[in-house]
């Protein structure tokens, strides 16, 4: 496909959403313009309002006066549970000078494996400075190997690349010309064999579309249905001569083992300008009669003509 059909497609697409959110608007106005409020219905909603209102300042009338009369009750509570408390504590702290007496004699203890501990570190950091020493010196010999190494290498590499250029320019003298007149035909052959089936597929389309056409004849004998079956049916006659002109083509380059870059171009663009002068033609010929017909008559056109374009995108695509 090519880079106008590309533009096209995606134009037609862009134009589709933008009818599709018109008229999604357009709905969302309407339903918010009849949507009225009743106003009984406002009127009993205030009155449940009020009652719940009410209702909830009963529960706190109650709700207060029982907790004023309780309130001497719950401080002589309070009072008897403060003293039982106070006993409680008092024994609690016996009970945790105990347990810090236990735990300084612990400390005591830890404080003697402690200095034993930091004696064997110091003789430990003094052995780690040895061994500093030591890897510092392996570390040295380490390096000048590695740089010795990699000078090797990258003279390695230096003659690599060298050998690699001399073969490259050699085949290029005797093999790639060959080659590539070989990749140019069979690239080609595969971008016919594309078109044909990009024909074929619209071609099925186009099919599928006229028996929709034919049955809307038969169901409400409209003129402008009768239309669209006679306009399909000829893309379809043009269609599948431009496919047999292609099938021709491809066998020909099959036959003979050539292709001309400059002709294959000349006839890609001879197609397409085709193309797109019976579409310009189909448009005009479209604006032509919306402005005489009919609106439910043109919302049906544009559903049907937005159909058969997604169709083909679909197919264009896959």
């Amino acid at each position: 496909m090519s880079t106008v059909q590309m533009k096209q497609h995606i134009n037609l697409l862009k134009k589709a959403v933008g009818e599709i959110k018109d008229s999604t608007q357009e709905r969302i106005t309407q339903i918010s313009t009849e949507v009225q409020f009743n106003p009984q219905d406002n009127k009993e909603f205030n009155d449940l309002l009020n009652e719940i209102k009410q209702d909830t300042l009963r529960k706190l009338h109650a709700f207060y006066e029982l907790k004023v009369n309780n309130k001497t009750n719950v401080y002589q509570q309070e009072l008897s549970n403060c003293s039982t408390n106070y006993s409680e504590l008092q024994q609690q702290v016996l009970e945790q000078q105990e347990i810090v007496k236990e735990k300084i004699n612990q400390n005591l203890q830890k404080r003697e494996q402690y200095d034993k501990l930091a004696i064997r570190m110091v003789l430990n950091y003094e052995r780690l400075k040895l061994y500093k020493k030591y890897f510092k010196s392996l570390k040295q010999y380490a390096d000048r190997k590695s740089k010795s190494r990699l000078a090797k290498f990258n003279a390695y590499q230096k003659y690599q690349l060298g050998l690699q250029t001399k073969v490259f320019y050699y085949w290029r003298s005797t093999c790639h010309k060959t080659g590539y007149q070989t990749m140019l035909i069979t690239q080609a052959a595969k971008e016919i064999k594309n078109i044909q089936s990009q024909f074929i597929d619209i071609v099925k389309i186009l099919k599928a579309k006229i028996a929709e056409t034919e049955e809307q004849i038969q169901i409400k004998k409209n003129a402008k249905a009768e239309f669209s079956y006679n306009l399909s049916r000829n893309l379809l006659k043009t269609i599948s001569n431009l496919s047999m002109e292609v099938m021709s083509l491809h066998q020909v380059t099959i036959k003979d083992n050539q292709i001309n870059n400059d002709e294959n171009t000349k006839f890609l663009k001879e197609v397409n300008g085709l193309i797109q002068t019976k579409m310009n033609s189909i448009q005009q010929f479209k604006e032509k009669l919306k402005s005489n017909e009919e609106a439910a008559a043109s919302e049906t056109f544009k559903k049907n003509k937005q159909t058969i374009q997604f169709d083909l995108q679909n197919q264009s695509r896959k």
